[in-house]
């Protein structure tokens, strides 16, 4: 009798950590693809500053990606037409889908204002259009965001 008492103790206590572990598990995709975008928003403006050719950070949220293209001339009027290369990145290139990463599926972002498909960083560190991404994961949500002059930083 007394073991069927620890045995249903230990399955109760078992039901409630697998709860809280899937919670604890979307806030950590959110905040985890939050952080992700900012690092590549981060890398843009530097490369912008760095390279004085303008740098991009495409976003499109049908998808869920996004990647960072450097400009081919200063004006910034025509675009390398794929990401720029990152030996530290996994596949080579500054670009995500978030569908296809194990630690970030099953997360959404949106974009404001509206219709932004891209945060392109000048020469000068500043940013054209300022903006919020918002990345959610089973009700939990992180925001991103992008101010016109500074660093991006994650809510």
């Amino acid at each position: 009798m007394e073991l069927i008492a620890v045995l249903l103790i230990m399955a109760i206590c078992t039901s409630l950590s697998i709860d809280t572990i899937a919670s604890f598990d979307s806030h950590q995709r959110a905040e985890r693809a939050a952080r992700n975008c900012m690092a590549f928003l981060r890398y843009a403006r530097n490369l912008a500053m760095t390279t004085g050719y303008p740098a991009e950070v495409q976003i499109n949220t049908s998808t869920g990606t996004f990647a960072v293209y450097s400009a081919k001339d200063t004006s910034g009027i025509t675009w390398n037409s794929s990401p720029v290369s990152q030996s530290l990145i996994s596949n080579g290139s500054m670009s995500i889908t978030m569908s296809t990463r194990q630690d970030l599926y099953g997360t959404t972002m949106t974009v404001a204002p509206s219709g932004t498909t891209a945060f392109v960083f000048k020469q000068t560190g500043s940013c054209g259009v300022a903006g919020t991404l918002t990345f959610s994961c089973a009700g939990v949500t992180s925001t991103l965001t992008i101010p016109a002059v500074g660093d991006p930083t994650v809510q």
